[in-house]
């Protein structure tokens, strides 16, 4: 099962992407665990990594989809995000992120199929290759490559990684 979030404040263009997704699922024989957000802040301020894709308006309320996508990437560096905008002068700031796509609203079904197949590849490429810990920040992502030397202090697990350290209260066994 893929989980995918879509963070769209305009609850027609959410509607129509849920469907679509719900055509592409039934096409594909895929099963989706849809989760539907109405602002950046909303999925970024207590964002847990696993989430598989992430459809993030650009423009919204509170937090802007460039925003909460830079506050994802942070705890997240393999979740894939696909940024929806009406507005094509964004597509150079996705870059930082590393968005995988910019979809134009409203989405068409060709545009979203052709979208999700190179996800889908990028998942199943990217599927063996990270380890999920429950840190103290919540849940994150690490690419097993990463991690330099694991210790127990104390009753936590603390992972040293190459860009920084992530205590987990857990055991070695786990």
């Amino acid at each position: 099962m893929l989980n995918i979030a879509i963070v769209e404040d305009n609850r027609q263009d959410r509607d129509l992407l849920v469907r679509a997704l719900q055509e592409y699922e039934m096409q594909h024989d895929l099963h989706f665990s849809i989760k539907s957000f109405e602002d950046g802040e909303d999925i970024a301020v207590d964002y847990k990594a696993g989430q598989d894709i992430i459809f993030l308006d650009i423009e919204m309320p509170f937090m802007d989809g460039m925003s909460a996508a830079g506050k994802i990437r942070e705890k997240d560096p393999a979740v894939i995000l696909i940024f929806l905008t009406n507005m094509p002068q964004f597509v150079m700031h996705g870059y930082k992120v590393e968005a995988l796509d910019y979809l134009l609203k409203p989405v068409s079904y060709f545009a979203l199929s052709e979208t999700l197949k190179r996800a889908l590849s990028r998942i199943q490429r990217k599927e063996k290759h990270f380890v999920t810990i429950r840190g103290r920040d919540g849940s994150i992502r690490i690419d097993p490559s990463e991690i330099l030397y694991v210790e127990v202090i104390d009753h936590y697990v603390v992972y040293h990684t190459m860009e920084d350290d992530v205590t987990s209260r857990d055991t070695m066994n786990n």
